[in-house]
């Protein structure tokens, strides 16, 4: 990511966005490593509202 706003900025036309794991331990079990990492609902909505910038 660092890399891209560095090297390729005045290329983008959007800012770059993060999708990411919280700020916390991985857990252990479905649920809790559901709620922890990102899903796919929250990779379509960072592209969504990049395409929509």
């Amino acid at each position: 990511m660092a890399q891209i706003s560095t090297h390729f900025f005045e290329h983008l036309d959007a800012a770059v966005r993060l999708v990411s794991a919280r700020d916390i331990r991985t857990p252990a079990g479905t649920a809790n490593e559901n709620y922890a990492l990102p899903q796919v609902e929250d990779i379509v909505v960072a592209g969504r509202q990049l395409a929509t910038y």
